[in-house]
C-alpha cells in the first residue's frame, strides 16, 4: 500500500501548479474594468428611395407614363448636380393586373377549368430611384417635385455617417483611456501600484449604429437630422505591482 499511496501523493503534488496555472489564465489576477467611450456626430450622407408606378390598358402606356416622371425627377436631380455615381435607377417592373385581383377568389368548376386563360385588366410598369445625397436641401426640392408628379411612394429617409469606423476608432480610443482611469482610481483606493495590461477585449456589441429618420409626407416637410451616436466598449485587466 505504500508504494500506491507515494505515487498518489507524487500525482497530486505535480497536478496542483498546472490546475492553478489554467485557473490563472481563466481568470487572470488584476483590477478588471470596464470602459465606455462615445463620440457625436452629425450625419452628412442621406438616402432614400423614389417609386414611380403607372397602369394602364397597355405595357407601353404604363412605361411611357413612367419613364416620363423619371426623366423628370433625373433632370431635377441633374440641376442639383447630384452626381451619376449617387443616383440608382432600377430597371422597368412590369406586371399583369388581373380583374379578380380586386374581388374575392370564386372556387373554379369544372367547365371553368376548360376555358382559356384570362386577359389581364391592366399592365402595371414601376421603377425604383435610389438617391444617395450630400446635400439635405436636396432631398426637399426632390420630394417637392415627386409630390407634384404624383410618384407611388417615397421611402423612409435614412441618415448615415460617412466616416463611422473613423469616428469609432475615436470612440475606441476614449473607451481605453476610460478604463484606464477607473483602474487607476481604484488602484489608489486600494492602496496598490497599476501594473501593465494583461488583458484587453472590444466588445462588438457597440459597432457603429445608424440613426434613421422619419418619413416625409408633404412637400413643405424639413428634414432635420439628429446627431448620433457611435459607442465603444472595452473590457480590461490591469496587473497589480
Amino acid at each position: 500500500m505504500k508504494p500506491l499511496l507515494l505515487i498518489t501523493m507524487l500525482v497530486a503534488l505535480y497536478s496542483q501548479p498546472g490546475h492553478a496555472e489554467q485557473a490563472k489564465a481563466t481568470n487572470p489576477a488584476g483590477i478588471e474594468v470596464i470602459g465606455k467611450g462615445e463620440v457625436i456626430v452629425k450625419p452628412d450622407t442621406f438616402i432614400f428611395t423614389i417609386t414611380i408606378s403607372e397602369r394602364a390598358a397597355t405595357a407601353n402606356d404604363a412605361k411611357g407614363v413612367v419613364d416620363k416622371k423619371s426623366k423628370e425627377i433625373l433632370s431635377l436631380a441633374d440641376k442639383l448636380y447630384i452626381a451619376d455615381k449617387d443616383i440608382e435607377s432600377s430597371q422597368l417592373r412590369i406586371r399583369p393586373i388581373f380583374a379578380q385581383e380586386n374581388h374575392r377568389p370564386q372556387p373554379k368548376s369544372d367547365n371553368e377549368s376548360t376555358k382559356p386563360q384570362q386577359r389581364p385588366a391592366l399592365i402595371e410598369v414601376s421603377r425604383h430611384i435610389t438617391f444617395t445625397l450630400l446635400n439635405l436641401n436636396h432631398y426637399d426640392q426632390l420630394l417637392e417635385k415627386g409630390v407634384q408628379l404624383g410618384v407611388s411612394s417615397v421611402s423612409r429617409l435614412r441618415y448615415e455617417v460617412s466616416r463611422a469606423d473613423f469616428f469609432y476608432q475615436q470612440a475606441l480610443d476614449a473607451a481605453i483611456e476610460d478604463a484606464r482611469m477607473k483602474a487607476q482610481r481604484i488602484a489608489k483606493h486600494a492602496k496598490v501600484s497599476l501594473g501593465a495590461v494583461s488583458y484587453l477585449k472590444e466588445s462588438e456589441n457597440f459597432a457603429p449604429r445608424r440613426v434613421y429618420g422619419m418619413t416625409a409626407d408633404a412637400p413643405n416637410y424639413q428634414s432635420l437630422p439628429a446627431e448620433q451616436q457611435i459607442s465603444a466598449q472595452v473590457r480590461m485587466i490591469f496587473e497589480i505591482n
